[in-house]
């Protein structure tokens, strides 16, 4: 009988050796990961400039746009939640830097594809006018029908939570235009929120592969034999590592005073007129076309 104990004991021991040296994911995190990753995507956002002098607009090194952004957006229940370098991509571009005191930047283009090897961008459509600040610089809520509505349900409760963490890592280096396939680092881990506590520093996984953000779910019981997992907090970086916000608790209003810490490294190059440039699409970009209604409103 002891033989057999001792056997098992190893048995287990070995089993979680390999697991930890390894990363192999347990028959639970293969199952959250199946419930939880259709409700993330990657998002393309970018941007061109406008001369504060006349007006015109301006892309970058011969391209239509002057950058362009990748993050990971979320879907939630008639909308999405996207992190600050989606909605301000010029603030993570080291190009702009020397262009911002003449240049005043207007975002172009969004697109999103879901993960998978081979990139798939469509038309990201949202409102931004409608959009809602969820934590200052830091993520914002925007109501949107290209998910057709679908989406993570939001955890508004205070407590302590018994959740996952769900971490999105991609290659080093990998280039998101072309590859959005992503892995995910996911463990369990329980948090204490409140009006008190919106936001928490915490630690990256220990990965060789790059951490692009991720989410805090916590599953729910609604019904006899029925869970769901609603989504509670949203993983941003921070000035040294990351953080988790829980922005749904005391309606959305922690900042981020942080400087970005994803910065786009400088590239040679220099501003490139729009109007000379042949149009990429027949048809006009709408948000580039709100953004510039709107600042003409604003000079009248």
């Amino acid at each position: 009988m002891k033989k057999i104990f001792v056997c098992l004991f190893l048995l287990w021991v070995g089993t979680s050796w390999v697991q930890a040296q390894f990363h192999i994911k347990s028959m639970g995190q293969e199952f959250l990961e199946r419930i939880v990753s259709p409700s993330l995507f990657i998002t393309s956002q970018s941007f061109q400039v406008s001369s504060k002098e006349d007006g015109k607009m301006y892309g970058f090194s011969g391209k239509q746009e002057f950058g362009v952004s990748y993050s990971v957006g979320v879907k939630v229940r008639d909308g999405i939640v996207l992190t600050d370098k989606a909605v301000r991509p010029w603030e993570y571009d080291a190009n702009y830097d020397k262009y911002r005191e003449g240049y005043a930047p207007v975002r172009y283009q969004s697109h999103y594809s879901e993960a998978q090897e081979e990139a798939k961008y469509d038309t990201l459509a949202y409102d931004t006018a409608k959009g809602m600040v969820l934590a200052e610089n830091a993520l914002y809520r925007y109501p949107t029908k290209t998910f057709g509505g679908k989406g993570l349900i939001l955890d508004i409760t205070e407590g302590q939570k018994e959740g996952w963490f769900v971490w999105v890592t991609s290659k080093k280096g990998q280039n998101l235009k072309e590859n959005t396939q992503v892995d995910y680092t996911i463990y369990r881990k329980s948090i204490t929120i409140g009006r008190e506590r919106t936001d928490t520093v915490v630690d990256a996984p220990n990965t060789s592969q790059e951490v692009l953000g991720g989410i805090y779910v916590v599953p729910t019981v609604t019904d006899i034999g029925v869970m769901e997992f609603r989504l509670c907090g949203i993983l941003t970086p921070a000035e040294k590592g990351w953080r988790v916000v829980f922005p749904f608790i005391g309606g959305g209003d922690k900042g981020n005073d942080n400087a970005p810490s994803d910065v786009t490294p400088i590239e040679e190059g220099q501003l490139t007129p729009v109007d000379s440039m042949p149009q990429q699409s027949k048809g006009k970009d709408k948000e580039r076309e709100k953004d510039k209604k709107k600042k003409e409103k604003k000079e009248k």
